[in-house]
């Protein structure tokens, strides 16, 4: 009998293993269909916007490169300086293409969470590049905005830009949490409280005047220091514009908001008309102790009188514009991109060339794939399913924004003339590897939230099933 017993006990022993095997086997083949089906549809999910953001960005930045060989060619044919190289500006510009091109594919295989470790560091990176272009920067045209690294010039406020979004980003993420709770924020929000992202309306974060004022000091301090230690203004207002437009989205603070905006439109207009009814005669507006800014302004407030100096590279830019028409003069037949006319036509000024060249289909053009770019990021900072995401993808948005309108209403005489490139066309390299990385990081922040949604509605699919 109790060989019986034991022989029992080890049949139920061994059924009992075989029946912890086949569970073990079953647990397995669901969590590898359950995979598969989140794998579908985070694939799915992301294909349509990725594919997209991709192919507007690869399209703006051949096209900027074309443009710009359009515009450079004839001067660089025809000077040793380049060699006689009508490529010259389009190879280099390749070169920092591809060098984006490295950034878009490395940036969305990582995590972009973990760039809030480093927010600190970075923050204090750019102030400290801006110090360092101050004491050992290479001067032209009177501001310091570049130091070498070998054989290429860097631009130190290209970079001091994203450091800027980055923390105010986390500073807004940080406050957020400590006012609800984690778990409204990340995994456990539903499908339609994403779709009605918070950032749409300004109500992520309570009235607090300290912390409007700590997120303005943030982005004032950099650029205050652009302006005066670089003499970099041109930058100094799109690092404002970014921080300033990230508080009005992010900060239910209307007065604040209001009284601010208003101040800087009184200071402004209150220069504009002081210079204006005591424009400058030519002797002095050329004059080395006129200031440089003032200079600009009175340009811009009377073109003709100022015609053969200050005024000459925008009007010049008028004529290509207005020369173009509807359909323009054809690609490469530009008259002012030669000598003598708009200098540096490849740079700040290549809005014209485009105007001139393609007309105005062609400028249209254009101006659509950057609005069809921003409606995507738009996309992707509303879908996020926190707020450390959609205040980094609302900083590309007003980043790539703010350049592109305050460049074409230079090229049109609607603002002063300043040094801010078209994203994507003006020729710089350390200006597209920047933009470009940044499309890489909104890639990343669709991918991460892609995966979370895709985890989330494979669960409220079988829950629904059972």
């Amino acid at each position: 009998m109790a060989v019986k017993s034991e022989k029992k006990k080890g049949s139920k022993k061994q059924n009992q293993s075989q029946r912890d095997k086949i569970r073990e086997k079953n647990r397995k083949k669901e969590n590898k269909k359950r995979n598969k089906q989140i794998k579908e549809k985070y694939l799915s999910m992301v294909k349509r916007r990725e594919f997209q953001i991709w192919a507007v960005t690869l399209i703006l930045c051949f096209f900027g490169a074309i443009m710009i060989y359009s515009a450079s060619s004839t001067t660089c044919a025809n000077s040793e300086k380049y060699n006689y190289d009508s490529f010259y500006y389009f190879k280099r510009q390749m070169v920092f293409i591809l060098l984006g091109l490295v950034c878009m594919v490395i940036l969305p295989k990582l995590n972009y969470t973990g760039f809030w470790h480093f927010t600190t560091v970075g923050y204090l990176v750019g102030i400290g590049l801006i110090l360092w272009v101050f004491a050992k920067g290479e001067e032209i045209n009177g501001a310091k905005r570049w130091f070498q690294l070998g054989p290429i010039s860097f631009q130190v406020a290209e970079p001091v830009k994203v450091f800027v979004i980055l923390a105010l980003a986390c500073l807004i993420q940080r406050r957020y949490v400590y006012m609800k709770p984690r778990h409204k924020i990340f995994e456990k929000r539903s499908a339609k409280v994403i779709q009605a992202a918070d950032w749409i309306r300004p109500t992520i974060i309570k009235n607090n005047s300290y912390f409007v004022v700590l997120l303005w000091g943030v982005g004032a301090v950099p650029a205050v220091m652009l302006w005066q230690l670089s003499r970099d203004l041109s930058s100094a207002i799109v690092v404002l514009g970014i921080t300033y437009l990230i508080t009005v989205v992010c900060i239910k603070s209307p007065k604040l908001k209001i009284v601010a905006l208003v101040c800087v439109i009184a200071i402004s207009l209150a220069m504009v008309l002081s210079i204006y009814f005591n424009l400058p005669s030519e002797t002095l507006i050329n004059a080395d102790t006129y200031s440089f800014r003032k200079a600009r302004i009175a340009a811009w407030l009377a073109p003709q009188k100022y015609a053969s100096t200050k005024s000459y590279q925008t009007l010049q830019s008028l004529y290509a514009i207005g020369s173009g028409g509807i359909f323009g003069k054809g690609f490469g037949n530009s008259v002012q991109k030669k000598p003598g006319f708009i200098p540096e036509a490849h740079t700040d000024m290549i809005f014209s060339i485009i105007c001139e060249e393609l007309g105005l289909v062609g400028a249209l053009v254009i101006i659509g794939l950057l609005i069809y770019l921003l409606y995507l990021i738009y996309q992707v900072a509303k879908n996020s399913e926190n707020v450390y995401g959609s205040v980094l993808a609302m900083g590309v948005f007003f980043h790539i924004g703010v350049q592109s309108i305050i460049n074409i209403a230079v090229n049109i005489n609607l603002f002063p003339n300043t040094g801010i490139p078209l994203p994507f066309f003006s020729y710089g390299g350390t200006s597209i590897v920047i933009i470009m990385a940044e499309m890489g990081l909104v890639i990343s922040i669709d991918r991460y939230h892609c995966l979370k949604r895709a985890k989330r509605l494979y669960g409220e699919e079988k829950e629904a099933e059972k």
